[in-house]
């Protein structure tokens, strides 16, 4: 296997969802049905789906570095630690606390956050 082709969440307004992952991760539309699905990607040959459902619960998720590990998340390269601290700042900016950052056992700088829709 060469990578993933695409990961999906599930989220409860695919277009406020939408704009929240491009502006923090300066991710692309490539495929998009109003009020259903959005397709974004990094332009790495990635799809990474948000998948609107109304009825969504709420997630019990905790902000805790050690929960949020231990369930469902999804992991992201940077190029650099500048870009890394930009990236911290950025989702900091909107107001969104995060967990982290803390060495992982791969040697690797790690932190977790909720997105608006409270996904890991």
């Amino acid at each position: 296997m060469l990578t993933f082709a695409h990961l999906a969440i599930f989220v409860k307004n695919v277009d406020a969802m939408e704009q929240f992952y491009q502006e923090i991760f300066s991710m692309k539309t490539v495929w998009k049905n109003p009020n259903d699905k959005a397709y974004l990607t990094t332009g790495n040959n990635d799809i990474f789906a948000l998948v609107q459902h109304k009825n969504l619960k709420e997630k019990e998720t905790v902000l805790d570095g050690y929960v949020l590990a231990n369930a469902s998340h999804f992991g992201v390269i940077v190029d650099s630690e500048e870009e890394f601290e930009k990236l911290v700042k950025r989702i900091q900016e909107r107001g969104i606390r995060i967990a982290g950052p803390k060495k992982s056992r791969d040697n690797t700088t790690s932190f977790y956050f909720l997105d608006p829709d409270k996904n890991p």
